[in-house]
């Protein structure tokens, strides 16, 4: 789906949030290595791309430890 046909709702950008906020999340750029360590532990990790097929956002979703019995 293309940012053109999504739901306002659904929008955010860097704008949206504060240059404190942008610096907690993302104190400095991320690296190839940092990515693969990122994405071995088993989460599900979403990529979104832009038509050039350069990354433009992630998600990374992890499944919640079960009480053992």
């Amino acid at each position: 789906m293309l940012p053109a046909e999504m739901p306002s709702w659904a929008l955010m950008a860097i704008s949206d949030y504060t240059a404190a906020q942008v610096r907690a999340w993302a104190p400095e750029p991320r690296t190839a290595e940092w990515a693969h360590g990122e994405a071995s532990d088993g989460r599900l990790v979403l990529v979104a791309a832009n038509e050039d097929v350069r990354p433009v956002a992630y998600i990374d979703l992890r499944y919640p430890q079960l009480p053992d019995g």
